[in-house]
């Protein structure tokens, strides 16, 4: 907003565009104002129209008070045109010509994708508010999947909706205690919260994820024990359980063995053949 455009020689903007055919049909602009000169207590003005393919769309657009922002736009979308042109126009009593400062234009986008399953959408929904995640979280997780949320990785199928299947928020900035909502991750294989600032115990409802195959918490503040269910998934070798880097976890006396436990080595027994040959 530091920037603008304004013609010289002219009272009109003009930005024009053509549409990918087939591809869009509907399109909504968003013009960024500001203005940059000291209007108050002068005679000047700046007051324009917006037209679209030459029909006005909005009308009597004053800038805002001196430095200050403002943004232009209407909720219904541009009808369907194989090019747009958009122009600003002084009006006749505007001193000054039309300002633009910058310029967004969204359009609409086909979704035929299914959605994500609903517990997943509602548990991803609750981490995301819990931790204050700072990515680019929004929509759908896991649909259409080329804008999976990043850090996810969702299985897809035919017959049923999309399913979270990875969450990796490492070296994320989380903080406070691990919250239970990943447990609502039913189809969840994969989840690593390294390199955080997590505190608290491990909640046991997490060993209520049959799907679990690794659990990596290295690199945070957690203490208490290992709930037993998990401990038992990883010496069973059923869970790969990372937990290295947690000073304060198992301070307790309680066991923090989590390594899957040695296979017995079947012990075979000899056997003797006498092999007695007796004359005929």
């Amino acid at each position: 907003m530091q920037t603008a455009v304004a013609p010289i020689n002219s009272s009109s903007i003009v930005l024009a565009w053509d549409p990918i055919p087939g591809y869009v049909n509907q399109f909504f602009p968003i013009l960024h104002i500001s203005e940059f000169f000291n209007l108050s207590g002068t005679n000047q003005s700046r007051q324009f129209n917006i037209y679209v393919n030459r029909f006005q769309w909005l009308g009597d657009i004053m800038t805002p008070l001196y430095l200050y922002s403002d943004s232009v736009y209407d909720v219904v979308p541009l009808p369907s045109s194989p090019t747009y042109i958009i122009s600003l126009e002084a009006l006749s009593n505007s001193t000054l010509p039309p300002i633009l400062n910058a310029f967004e234009l969204y359009t609409t986008m086909s979704n035929t994708s299914v959605p994500s399953d609903t517990g997943d959408v509602d548990a991803m929904t609750a981490i995301k508010e819990r931790y204050r995640i700072q990515r680019n979280w929004m929509g759908d997780p896991c649909s259409p999947s080329a804008f999976v949320w990043d850090g996810l990785t969702c299985d897809y199928s035919l017959s049923n909706s999309p399913r979270v299947t990875a969450l990796s928020l490492s070296s994320s900035g989380l903080t406070g205690e691990i919250t239970k909502s990943f447990a609502s991750l039913s189809a969840l294989q994969n989840l690593d919260l390294s390199y955080n600032n997590l505190t608290g115990s491990i909640p046991d409802d997490l060993a209520n994820l049959s799907s679990l195959k690794l659990l990596d918490l290295t690199g945070n503040q957690l203490n208490g024990s290992i709930p037993s269910n998990l401990l038992e998934m990883a010496q069973n070798g059923l869970l790969t359980l990372r937990l290295d880097e947690n000073p304060h976890l198992c301070n307790n006396g309680t066991s923090c063995n989590v390594m899957p436990a040695p296979k017995k080595k079947k012990i075979s027994i000899p056997v003797i053949v006498i092999l007695c040959i007796f004359p005929c």
